[in-house]
């Protein structure tokens, strides 16, 4: 049973670490458009 628990533990960790870097890479890529057309205007 302890280790059902832990197996399930460890793919609900993977699936959030997973989310993050996925939104840091959008997060970073949506930067560096704003500067782009920052850069652009100016």
């Amino acid at each position: 049973m302890i280790g059902a628990v832990a197996e399930w533990l460890r793919r609900g960790l993977q699936n959030l670490l997973h989310r993050f870097n996925s939104g840091q890479r959008l997060q970073e890529k949506l930067n560096a458009r704003v500067v782009e057309r920052y850069t652009q205007e100016t």
